[in-house]
């Protein structure tokens, strides 16, 4: 079974680190801590086969180095070595043909991506599939599950409400105490539009704040345009 799978540069960064026991954060730290102090110290002419701790069980670690970054994989002493290093091979051509000769900079800013990748890979520590091309398939398929997604445009309610707005405020009603319309905020703006409607239409007050109502009822009203910030009065 595998234990873990760390990816960590030349200088003991980590990049990915993914346990699959109940291994808590200060012991996976001080695993990666060990292990690489085991590895950087070795020889290119060494193995890629060593002997690590973790809570004082004894585990094999298979590695393989790719230019700046070393990938890990903790594994107990019933898996194959061989096959483990195949598995760490298989893993970086799915990085390669998923971000085009992959490198550190890749797995550092598409953690998402290279976890996907993995999840593919292994599962709950066991290897569910090694297969390139029916990993490749299942991350398009995925791809274009989210392009399709993407494409559909959103429902614009801002527009609509306009239209709404705009078809209830059209017109004017002549013979009536209601008239719905825009009435311009300014004083002369206001007085040509007030030109403009029938005669038949009644009193108006023009506010700033609350809008427009009828003025015959009115007996503030003296027949004069003021000049108050709040309100302003015009007799039509």
């Amino acid at each position: 079974m595998i234990r873990a799978i760390i990816i960590c540069n030349t200088s003991g960064k980590p990049r990915l680190i993914k346990f699959y026991d109940d291994t808590t954060e200060s012991e996976q730290q001080a695993f990666l801590h060990e292990t690489y102090e085991l590895l950087h110290k070795r020889s290119n002419r060494s193995c890629n086969f060593l002997e690590a701790q973790i809570k004082e069980s004894e585990y094999r670690v298979i590695f393989r180095r790719y230019s700046t970054i070393y990938i890990i994989f903790c594994v107990d002493f019933a898996e194959s070595e061989l096959g483990v290093l195949d598995l760490i091979q298989v893993f970086v051509d799915l990085l390669d043909r998923t971000f085009e000769n992959v490198c550190e900079l890749d797995i550092i800013f598409n953690p998402d991506k290279v976890h996907y990748l993995l999840n593919e890979l292994v599962c709950g520590g066991i290897v569910l599939e090694t297969n390139h091309g029916e990993i490749i398939k299942r991350i398009q398929e995925q791809n274009q599950i989210g392009k399709s997604s993407s494409d559909i445009s959103p429902y614009n309610g801002t527009k609509n409400s306009s239209n709404i707005s705009t078809k209830l405020l059209s017109g004017v009603k002549a013979s009536s105490n209601f008239i719905a319309s825009v009435v311009p905020s300014t004083i002369n703006s206001a007085r040509e539009w007030a030109s403009n409607l029938p005669v038949s239409a009644p009193s108006l007050r023009i506010s700033n704040r609350s809008g427009f109502h009828d003025l015959k009822d009115d007996s503030t009203f003296h027949g004069t345009i003021t000049d108050a910030k709040e309100s302003e009065k015009i007799f039509l």
